[in-house]
């Protein structure tokens, strides 16, 4: 089966299995690929923002993590991975 085949749940499991081979750009990858079949998924959207700032990439993990916010502002974890990201990007101010 070629990876244009693949379920956003497949593609989440590759994510993972990239994750856990130290590959961030491979898992980053998968979860984009699941996220263009399903845009609003949150757990590629929540690994997604972690592999993105376990690179050390805390830019693009604070977009992902917005997006979070945006989907579920009740869930703390987001707002807390949210300001997190931001800390680390160096925007004190906005975390």
């Amino acid at each position: 089966m070629n990876s244009t085949s693949l379920k956003p749940a497949e593609l989440l499991q590759a994510a993972w299995h990239a994750h856990s081979r130290n590959d961030p750009q491979a898992a980053a990858d998968a979860c984009r690929r699941a996220l263009d079949l399903d845009p609003e998924n949150i757990e590629s959207l929540g690994l997604l923002g972690f592999v993105l700032h376990a690179a050390g990439r805390f830019a693009e993990a604070e977009g992902v993590f917005a997006t979070l916010v945006e989907l579920q502002p009740a869930e703390a974890s987001n707002w807390m991975n949210l300001g997190t990201a931001r800390r680390c990007a160096g925007r004190l101010d906005d975390a």
